[in-house]
């Protein structure tokens, strides 16, 4: 049985709780009503002998109907949890959603945010499920509403909820073969780029200058007949940015949220092609992962390393829809991460990333970047930007961007990711290890090490 068959909408996960009440009492009532037949069993065995024509039928009666009983009990405990009785057979959704959203309410209350942000140096709180679609959907709607049905695109929104469905498996499509990649001046890239197309047949490589990645934006607008001329649109605010970086970053969030793919830098090189990158085209021991079943990953992993304990119930291995790796993780390398200028002591690479198109973790990511340059326009502080790029359009932000995502949808926090030297499959996204996109020189053979970062910064 599909699972897209079962699955609900992202906006049919809301306003489940009160379903799950009512199923908890009807439990309480089943009890109720077997602890009323004991006691009128006990009673009838205390009350002595009786003349055997008029006993003998009220025996009779009750063996058969605690038979009959137990019988039904059976029948509905096996038809509902099968062989595992700690974890809902995969073909059962409705009970499969109902463990999902108990599991991740219960991992949201327990949730410790002031002392995660502390830690981390996260901005912002950590949303629930339902808070976070409210955000992204607030986002598409001040940004990338559109006024007219694209042939291309769609509708973009129906798209986003397509990756907000926490159990989605079956309808998952791999991520498109494109590079795109970013130059201020595509005749002075270096030689060493050119490894991206050489290394992968069949993937189609785009590099875009400022024009271009102009040129784009406004064509995608154009397909979604949205207005850029009005003031406070996507496009307008681009171009109020005072510095070139900020825009240049932007702009990589909205090429894959609406193409899909890898973006990289162009002073980097691919050292391994994408096809034998660990966890992307199948299970692969480098990858501590139990399939797509977040379920196990919420009640089964070992935190101290990240194994997951197989309990047969394991769905069929589905492509991830999006790919980070680790750039810093100051707490396995024992290292001043301020020292070293990074934004965040566990912090996600922003030189190189992937995700099929219209992933929620882009969109968030341009929503804060749109409103953080409102809130530095309306203040008059935008000139002060040189400080601020990190956590403005920076992987300081996009750090923040997954670790909302992540936890809304799958209650993991970053204590999860750390001191981790295997790549991490949770749901649909696939983590890639510390320096996994800014490899050493040796050892060359580590497929967990597959893009050289030579920080030429040809893209300022």
């Amino acid at each position: 049985m599909s699972s897209a068959s079962w699955l609900p909408t992202a906006s049919s996960w809301k306003g489940k709780a009160a379903a799950y009440q009512d199923e908890e009492e009807d439990a309480g009532l089943l009890l109720e009503n077997r602890s009323d037949w004991q006691k009128g069993h006990q009673s009838i065995a205390s009350a002595g002998p009786k003349r055997s024509s008029q006993r003998a039928p009220k025996v009779v009666f009750w063996i058969v109907g605690a038979f009959a009983f137990l019988c039904a009990v059976g029948l509905i405990g096996s038809w509902m949890f099968g062989k595992d009785s700690h974890l809902p057979s995969r073909e059962d959704g409705p009970t499969r959603e109902q463990a999902y959203q108990r599991r991740l309410a219960q991992l949201h209350k327990e949730l410790d945010v002031a002392s995660l942000r502390d830690e981390f140096n996260l901005h912002g709180d950590i949303p629930d499920y339902t808070a976070y679609i409210a955000r992204l959907r607030s986002t598409y709607d001040k940004y990338f509403t559109p006024t007219k049905t694209s042939s291309m695109v769609g509708d973009p929104w129906s798209h986003v909820e397509a990756h907000l469905d926490p159990l989605r498996t079956s309808d998952s499509k791999a991520i498109p073969h494109i590079v795109s990649s970013s130059a201020k001046n595509k005749s002075q890239i270096m030689p060493a780029f050119s490894s991206w197309a050489e290394k992968n047949k069949g993937w189609k490589v785009s590099l875009f200058d400022d024009e271009d990645a102009s040129k784009f934006i406004a064509s995608t607008f154009n397909e979604l007949g949205i207005d850029q001329k009005q003031q406070g649109s996507f496009s307008n605010l681009l171009t109020k940015m005072p510095s070139n970086i900020l825009r240049v970053d932007t702009f990589r969030y909205f090429r894959i949220f609406f193409s899909g793919g890898l973006y990289v830098d162009s002073d980097t090189s691919c050292r391994h092609a994408m096809a034998d990158w660990p966890g992307l085209k199948g299970p692969h021991p480098k990858v501590a992962h139990g399939g797509d079943d977040v379920l196990r990953f919420l009640t089964s992993v070992a935190r101290e390393n990240l194994t997951i304990a197989d309990d047969g119930a394991a769905p069929r291995w589905t492509p991830p829809s999006l790919v980070m790796g680790l750039e810093e993780d100051s707490f396995m390398a024992r290292e001043d991460w301020r020292a070293m200028t990074f934004a965040k002591p566990l912090q996600i690479t922003q030189w190189a990333f992937m995700a099929e198109p219209f992933h929620p973790v882009l969109l968030d990511a341009l929503g804060t970047v749109m409103d953080r340059t409102v809130h530095e326009l309306e203040k008059g502080t935008e000139g002060d930007y040189i400080n601020k790029i990190l956590e403005w359009t920076g992987p300081g932000m996009l750090t923040d961007a997954v670790w909302r995502y992540m936890g809304a949808l799958y209650g993991a926090t970053p204590r999860d990711f750390t001191f981790n030297q295997k790549a991490v499959r949770v749901g649909g996204m696939l983590m890639l290890p510390h320096m996994a996109f800014r490899a050493p020189d040796e050892p060359k053979d580590d497929l967990l090490r597959p893009i050289v970062h030579h920080h030429k910064h040809e893209w300022w």
